[in-house]
């Protein structure tokens, strides 16, 4: 059998190659391109992953730095002395206002233990003797006033747990408050918050040692009568805390501004694929290209360059050319907000077949039939909706003619075929899942494929 000649030999001589070489040779020659571009792919994905760990390492950084910081800050400040905590400690604890009111006196309303009934008396301290005594308002303190004391108390109630409160319900229960001896109580109201407050903590503060239900700050009364207000408010309401909490925060709700939902995320697939490095890949969109400034301004961006051949070696040692925009993170850019569906739709991008290079003027194209229809805008921003086209004729994918093409805006001018040739505008050639929404018509043109000999 005789040898075949070599394929440059034999288009010398004069002789046609098999189709079946031919084919063989350009799927070696096509395949060898894909790989290179896996290839690409591969080195891209690896400085995404060398900027991620540049991220982690700066942020890491900056910790450590915002902690040494603080450290810093720690050491030069002043160390609080043991003296201004022992005074800041006092100072907590001093209720000497309120003993020097209490000891002046107050009008006071005294509940007699015979008939239950209430007597306006003056009533006042002595802290020296530590003794709370009382008379008629008319009358000033001496032999025929009324004393307990304070020594033999061994509890002191505030609020509604004070006899006064239950005798009187409609007597404000942070007013009333009780001296409990081992004899019988001694039931007090107050004319205001401001006497209630003086008697009850001076009273704490001479029986502290061996009285419950005393108080040992200010802070801790004012709390407490908080807490009795709010109480006393909801039973009289007939409603409980949490539905008190929850009106509130209803009312206050109703006050404010709507809150701004932010977008919802949806990722392509999530639920068939697992979170990968292109799930976390974000690129600015062409909005945000176009609101950082003209160019040669504060936070502009270089416009993006023109579309680009790149060059490769096939198996047989033969140099190819692969035609297009090879423009990833631009064309990634441009494909919406979506994060996941714009990584995917860069990987379909780069591993696409034929449809890989971008249309030029004149040629014609068809709706891959992915979408039913598709929107035509006035222009590449696509802000000003003009029409819609149906990407198939009855059960045929529908022709359009390219007018321009814009890679960097994802963008492609079209106008229809036949009897839709008044039907123009601007297209998007990729949607947001990273589907082609136009592919090259075949009966164009046979030879014009993405690799081509040089």
């Amino acid at each position: 059998m005789p040898e075949r000649l070599p394929a440059a030999w034999a288009t010398a001589v004069g002789h046609t190659s098999d189709p079946v070489d031919v084919l063989k040779q350009q799927l070696r020659e096509a395949q060898s391109a894909h790989d290179e571009l896996l290839q690409q792919m591969k080195v891209a994905e690896g400085t995404w992953r060398r900027c991620i760990e540049e991220a982690e390492q700066k942020e890491a950084a900056a910790k450590k730095e915002l902690q040494g910081c603080k450290a810093l800050l720690e050491k030069q400040r002043p160390r609080r002395s043991l003296e201004l905590s022992r005074l800041l400690r006092k100072l907590q604890r001093n209720v000497a206002r309120e003993i020097r009111d209490a000891q002046q006196g107050f009008v006071i309303k005294k509940v007699t233990e015979k008939h239950g009934k209430t007597e306006a008396d003056g009533g006042g301290v002595c802290p020296n003797t530590c003794v709370l005594k009382w008379c008629h308002v008319e009358e000033s303190f001496g032999p025929t006033s009324k004393s307990v004391d304070l020594q033999t108390v061994q509890r002191l109630d505030f609020g509604p747990s004070a006899r006064a409160a239950k005798l009187f319900p409609e007597v404000m229960p942070w007013l009333c408050f009780s001296v409990i001896t081992g004899e019988r109580s001694y039931d007090f109201i107050g004319s205001n918050e401001s006497s209630t407050r003086c008697f009850v903590l001076c009273i704490s503060r001479l029986c502290e040692k061996f009285a419950g239900g005393t108080f040992r700050t200010r802070h801790d009364f004012e709390v407490a009568k908080g807490w009795c207000k709010l109480k006393t408010g909801c039973q009289r309401r007939g409603r409980t805390l949490l539905q008190e909490f929850l009106t509130s925060v209803q009312h206050v709700g109703a006050t404010l501004p709507p809150p701004v939902q932010p977008p919802v995320v949806e990722l392509a697939g999530a639920a068939e694929k697992p979170m990968d490095l292109f799930d976390f890949f974000d690129e600015p969109s062409p909005t945000q290209h176009a609101a950082r400034g003209p160019a040669g301004s504060a936070g502009s961006v270089p416009e993006p360059t023109s579309p680009q051949s790149f060059r490769s070696t096939g198996s047989n040692g033969d140099s190819i050319t692969r035609t297009g925009s090879f423009q990833p993170f631009t064309r990634l850019a441009s494909a919406g907000g979506d994060l996941g569906s714009n990584a995917r739709g860069f990987v379909s991008w780069m591993t696409s077949g034929g449809q890989g290079s971008w249309p030029k003027p004149g040629e014609t194209w068809v709706f891959t039939g992915c979408v039913e229809q598709v929107d035509l805008y006035r222009t590449a921003d696509a802000t000003e909706w003009v029409n819609e086209m149906a990407c198939r004729s009855q059960s045929e994918r529908r022709a359009v003619n390219i007018i321009s093409a814009l890679p960097q805006q994802n963008m492609v001018e079209i106008r229809g075929t036949d009897k839709l040739k008044f039907v123009k505008g601007w297209a998007r050639m990729v949607d947001d899942h990273g589907n082609w929404l136009l592919e090259k018509d075949r009966k164009d043109s046979a030879s014009d494929v993405l690799f081509v000999r040089l």
